[in-house]
Order: structure tokens, then C-alpha cells, then sequence
């Protein structure tokens, strides 16, 4: 296109915002900042609203930027960012928030208020007439947008007035109505829909917490042709459901969909934001919990396919906890799920617009399944949102012990030199001088209050706080309940602290004769392209740890897989299900990855892996591993961060001193515990560990 002669403007579906360094363009799915001179050149052509020829015309200075202007020009319409103004597409309009409401009262017992300039008062009058009659008094909004900050003020007065109110959305790709708010107590509030709504839409939470957000919102796609059947289809769903009206959603294709909107104890306005708080601050006492017999995949109080029923009702991009979940392909005999999940937006930088991805293993689909939705909870509520129990304070002024960040992390002076920017907890040595951010947690080996930093506990704490400290999913789990939670984050741990002796220590180890059924299934799943066996990397804890190792010839490249268990057979299967898991989500090491020192990676020897111990009960398993750590001189202390208004629980399980997978090369026990267990006959100087850090 001659963008010399013709007017370019922004493409109508993104707002755009223009500063002195940078040039943002938003829609309702992402974000994208350009800080390059020669854009913003185009957006201060655009802002004059006429063509390069024009501008050189009126001021002959824009002929010395003509080149790098054209040149941009052709990028960004290449993109779908800039169109010419003569054939740009229309069906978009940003919505307004300062348009002035128009109100209607249909009958005695409904009212309609418009806050829409995308569809006529009379097609919404004409349309709200017509519904069948509804139980009881109610006040219908019609909006162009969700994020309307006159929702909020308009949910007030309707509580003041004791009036039940129900948004309506006809614009966008998907026309939205509900859920029914009566102000009941007990039920969810406008705010408790809001919170979830921020969580899952962080562009639009982002905007609008702009001073132009409040004003106007991103813009949306209007369907004038679809508007009348989506209307129907909405006026059903309100008779159908009536009070009980769920959030629902139609698509282009009248696809309906209901979305989660559960009430959140910890809502400000409906509840009480210190509940977890105060719950976090009570002493964890371990409840009996009796393990459901004949379910596969681990000490569990209910099968895999009870979870995943029951969470699966949970699921949505708009409102869940887990975003999405799905099945991978490739996974054969022991399939593979893929979860996401949002992090939380903030207001003080740009929002991370992409759901993150979690993987879910198992020797069934519903194992899988579950496996997937589990993990998507465990780190969507590890992340910081600010309600959580905290104190500021230096270590030595806490009312009970502290664990600090140098008793959790063991970086060299080396890894501090050498850390990359985001690195912060790794770049600063903890100083006992500077106050913390520390929140309480349980001791199960000795019964008592500790002190956690705040920021080793929580994925996303601000600065200062993490500075000292930094958060890692070790030891993080969800479970039916918190005694299934707390076995999990420990036998992670354990896992983890035996697999990072092995890796790092280069150290030989037995292949692994268990589980021969459990290896077929995996062979199977993997294809012959690759070879497979185990390892047995149980160490001074005698809690079943297994590593699955496969192969490939072609290429020289390597998989690994991990598992830990109080029963080897499982310990076994954790470990091969795993390694197929990471195949399929193509996590593989290359040859080059780890190197001329594979030797320890194949099998030296075989013996046949013992089981830890055998309890009908959970709680029995949880005391079994923390008297194997008490043996060898660790604590283990658990952290329960349950989010109120989610029906996993959820924990951190630290143990001071443990190793993690991840490089932390000045680990006192790294470097002591093969010795003692005879397999190294001297420690290895630090220069010597494997090079190639473990990240799985």
C-alpha cells in the first residue's frame, strides 16, 4: 500500500495509549508496548489525522523521517496494528462509562437500567417487556462491559434498597448475563464475581485501573445481526434459572455456557477480608484421615474421578480457578492433561496477559486429569494477593523462631555474580538488620510456631520482600483435604532433595526392578524410538525415591521423570508417568544439555526398591516422613495457605536445609549426604558438581 498518500489509523479493535517513551495498544487479549521512535512517529502522524504527504506538506521536517515512518507504516499494518482510514473496519466502538444511564420500569417488579450505548433503549424495552413474569423483584443492567466501574456503585444502591440486579452484555464476541445478585447472605456479591473477573482478564483489570479506564473501556466488537438471537437465548436462560441465575455467556454461534461465580468468604464487601489471616494464625492440628481403599495413584480420601468431577465445575476462562483444561495428545497408554491458570494482575506494571501452563500425570485419564487440575489450583493459590497473615519485623523480634532465607536457599558466592536480573533473592545475601515480610507456619516435628518469609511461601510478593527471598513450587501441594495436601508437598520435598544428591553428584545408581506393568505402559507410550528404565535413588530418608530414564538413539537426547512414595510400586509409577508427561510437552534434555558426564544416568547394577511402610491411615504416612527427616537432623514445617473461597487444600511444606533440583551449589548437605550413605568416599569440591543445572 502507498502509505505516502494514504491516512493510516489505529486498527478500531485496540485502545491505544500513547506516552512520551512508548506507544500501548490493548484489546480485550493482550497488550503490546512499542518504546521504538520510529512508531511513535506513527502515532504522532495518526494524532493528525491526514497522510505522510499531508504532514510533509504542512511541515516540511517530517521529510527527514519519511523513510523510517514508511518503513514502521508497513510493519504495523502488516501486523493488523495501523489501516487506512478510507477502508478501515467498522463493528467496533469503545464503551462509555460517562454516557448518562437511561431508566425504564417495565412493571411493578422489574426495572431496566441502560447503561448501553450499543443497543437502542426501545430494542432493550421491547425486549425486557417481553419476559415471562420472574419470582420476585429485580433490576435488569444493560452494559457494554463488565468492568464498568458504575457496576460497582450501582450494586450499592440496589444493596441499600435491598433490590436483586443482574448485568446483561449483548456487545463483544460474546453476549454475557448473571448471575442474579439478591443480597442474601451467604450468596455471592457483585464484588466476589469482580475479584475473579480481574484474575482471568488482566489486560482489562489493568485498564481499568487507569484514570482513562475509568472513563471508557477497551474496545468491543458489536453483531447487530446476531443481537436478536442472543437475546432470546438469554431471556430463557433468566426464566429458566431465575434468582438462581448463574453467570452465562453465548457465543457467535449460540453456543451457551455457564461460568463459575462462587461467593469468597474473604470478599470485602460480603465477608471478611481477615479470614485467612486468622486461619493461618491457629495451630495446625492433623486430622485423621483414613485412606480410600482400592484407589489407584496414592493415599487419597476420594478416587480421581471424584476430583475431577467436582472440579471440573470449577473450570472457566472467565471466572475459574483453572482457565482451561484439555488432553495432550501423544500420551497412549498413560495420558497427559494440560491446565492453565491466571496470575494475579498488578497495578504497578504492565499485566502478564498469558494463562500459565500446568501438566498433569497419571496412569489413567482421570489420575491425569486430576493430576492437571490440581497442580492449576496448588499455583494459582500460591500466589501473593494480600490478604495473607504477615508480619514485618527483624527475625530476632518474632514471638516464635524464625526460619530464615539463608536456612532455605544455598546459593554460591559464584551464583550471586553470576545472576540474571529477575534472580533478585539469589543477587542479595539475607541481612538479619533489615525487617521482613514473614508469615506464620507449623512445625510437625516439634509441635510450634515458626516464622516462614513471606516471599519464600508466596509466588509474586513485592519488593522489598522478595529481595531476600524467593519462591519456588517445591514442596507445594493440594489435596482433597490438608492431610492429603501436607503427604504430597513432603514427598515432593524428599523427592527432590534425592534427586538433586544424585544430579548434582553425578552418582551411580541400581536400576530399579518394580513396577514391571507400569514400565510397559510407558514403553508403549513412548514409542520404540526411545529406551527406558529405573532408578532407584532412595537415600538416607528410606522413603522410596525413583528416577525414569529414557533415550532416545537418533538424537543423543535424554527425559527424565521423578517419583517418591512410601510404597515403591508407586514411587515407581509416579516416576514413569512423569517421564511420559514431559515427553509429550517435548521437555526433553538435549545431548549437548547434559553433556560428556551422562555415564551415572544408566544403570549400574539392580536391586529390587523397599517399601517405606504400609498405614491405612494419612496422617500415619505424614508422621512416618517426618520421623525420618527428625532422624536425619531437619525440621519439616508446613504452611497452609487454603484459599477461603477454593475447595482444594492447599500447603507449602519446607524442610530447612533440604536440597532442591535447582541449582543451589552451596547446599552444606549436598555435599555431606553421599558420604555418609557411602556413595561418594569424599566430598566433591563445588567446582566439580554436574554443571548442567536441573530444571524439571
Amino acid at each position: 500500500m502507498d502509505w505516502f498518500n494514504h491516512t493510516p489509523i489505529w486498527h478500531p479493535r485496540y485502545q491505544v495509549e500513547v506516552a512520551e517513551h512508548d506507544v500501548t495498544l490493548l484489546d480485550g487479549d493482550g497488550m503490546w508496548r512499542f518504546t521504538a521512535l520510529a512508531v511513535r512517529q506513527v502515532a504522532a502522524l495518526i494524532a493528525q489525522n491526514q497522510s505522510l504527504a499531508k504532514a510533509c506538506e504542512h511541515d516540511p521536517a517530517w521529510l527527514a523521517h519519511a523513510p523510517t515512518v514508511l518503513h514502521a507504516l508497513a510493519q504495523l499494518a502488516q501486523q493488523g496494528w495501523v489501516v487506512d482510514a478510507a477502508t478501515a473496519p467498522v463493528g467496533w466502538a469503545v464503551p462509555d462509562f460517562g454516557a448518562t444511564p437511561v431508566w425504564l420500569r417495565i412493571s411493578p417488579v422489574l426495572e431496566l437500567a441502560c447503561l448501553s450505548t450499543r443497543l437502542a433503549p426501545e430494542t432493550a424495552l421491547s425486549w425486557a417487556a417481553a419476559l415471562a413474569p420472574l419470582p420476585t423483584a429485580v433490576r435488569l443492567v444493560l452494559c457494554d462491559d463488565y468492568f464498568d466501574p458504575r457496576l460497582a456503585q450501582l450494586d450499592a444502591e440496589c444493596r441499600a434498597a435491598g433490590m436483586a440486579w443482574l448485568p446483561l452484555r449483548v456487545a463483544g464476541d460474546t453476549a454475557w448475563l448473571g448471575p442474579w445478585f439478591g443480597h442474601e447472605a451467604g450468596q455471592p456479591c457483585w464484588h466476589c464475581l469482580d475479584a475473579r473477573l480481574m484474575r482471568n482478564q488482566p489486560v482489562r483489570a489493568w485498564w481499568r485501573s487507569r484514570p482513562a479506564g475509568q472513563r471508557a473501556g477497551l474496545p468491543e466488537s458489536h453483531q447487530p445481526d446476531a443481537t436478536a438471537l442472543r437475546l432470546r437465548l438469554l431471556a430463557e436462560a433468566l426464566v429458566r434459572h431465575g434468582p438462581n441465575m448463574p453467570l452465562v455467556t453465548v457465543g457467535q454461534n449460540g453456543e451457551m455456557r455457564a461460568h463459575p461465580s462462587p461467593r469468597r468468604p474473604q470478599c470485602p464487601a460480603c465477608g471478611d477480608p481477615g479470614v485467612l489471616a486468622a486461619r493461618q494464625a491457629q495451630p495446625l492440628r492433623l486430622a485423621p484421615a483414613r485412606k480410600l481403599a482400592g484407589v489407584a495413584g496414592g493415599a487419597r480420601t476420594q478416587t480421581s474421578q471424584d476430583t475431577v468431577t467436582r472440579l471440573l465445575a470449577e473450570v472457566s476462562p472467565l471466572t475459574g480457578v483453572v482457565a482451561d483444561v484439555r488432553l495432550l495428545p501423544g500420551g497412549g497408554a498413560m495420558p497427559v492433561h494440560h491446565s492453565q491458570f491466571f496470575r494475579p494482575w498488578r497495578s504497578d506494571g504492565a499485566p502478564r496477559i498469558q494463562a500459565q501452563s500446568c501438566l498433569g500425570k497419571g496412569a489413567s485419564e482421570a489420575q491425569s486429569c486430576a493430576s492437571a487440575l490440581c497442580e492449576a489450583v496448588e499455583r494459582y493459590a500460591a500466589a501473593w494477593q494480600g490478604d495473607e497473615a504477615m508480619r514485618l519485623a527483624r527475625a530476632a523480634e518474632l514471638p516464635a523462631p524464625a526460619i530464615t532465607p539463608d536456612m532455605l536457599s544455598f546459593f554460591s558466592a559464584e551464583q550471586r555474580a553470576s545472576a540474571r536480573p529477575g534472580e533478585r533473592a539469589a543477587q542479595r545475601a539475607y541481612d538479619p538488620q533489615t525487617p521482613q515480610a514473614w508469615t506464620p507456619a507449623w512445625s510437625l516435628t516439634e509441635n510450634a510456631l515458626r516464622y516462614l518469609p513471606l516471599a519464600a511461601c508466596y509466588a509474586d510478593a513485592p519488593a522489598p520482600w522478595a529481595d531476600f527471598a524467593g519462591w519456588s513450587s517445591n514442596g507445594c501441594a493440594s489435596g482433597n483435604c490438608r492431610e492429603e495436601a501436607i503427604l504430597q508437598g513432603l514427598l515432593e520435598v524428599i523427592e527432590r532433595d534425592a534427586v538433586a544428591i544424585w544430579w548434582y553428584n553425578m552418582i551411580s545408581r541400581p536400576q530399579a526392578r518394580c513396577a514391571a506393568a507400569a514400565q510397559a505402559r510407558a514403553a508403549q507410550a513412548l514409542g520404540p524410538a526411545w529406551r527406558c528404565w529405573l532408578l532407584d535413588l532412595t537415600h538416607d530418608l528410606g522413603v522410596p525415591v525413583l528416577a525414569a530414564i529414557a533415550w532416545r538413539e537418533a538424537d543423543g537426547a535424554w527425559a527424565l521423570g521423578f517419583g517418591a512414595s512410601l510404597s515403591a510400586e508407586l514411587a515407581a509409577e509416579r516416576a514413569l508417568t512423569e517421564l511420559v508427561q514431559l515427553v509429550a510437552a517435548d521437555k526433553c534434555l538435549t545431548a549437548d544439555a547434559v553433556g560428556p558426564h551422562a555415564g551415572f544416568l544408566w544403570p549400574a547394577g539392580e536391586r529390587a526398591p523397599q517399601d517405606a511402610a504400609r498405614h491405612d491411615d494419612i496422617v500415619d504416612d505424614i508422621l512416618c516422613c517426618v520421623a525420618a527427616w527428625r532422624a536425619q537432623g531437619h525440621e519439616v514445617i508446613v504452611h497452609d495457605y487454603s484459599r477461603p473461597d477454593i475447595a482444594l487444600a492447599t500447603v507449602k511444606v519446607v524442610t530447612p536445609g533440604a536440597c532442591h533440583i535447582w541449582p543451589e551449589r552451596a547446599n552444606p548437605r549436598l555435599f555431606a549426604a553421599p558420604v555418609a550413605l557411602g556413595w561418594l568416599a569424599a566430598p566433591l569440591a563445588p567446582e566439580a558438581l554436574n554443571f548442567s543445572d536441573l530444571y524439571v
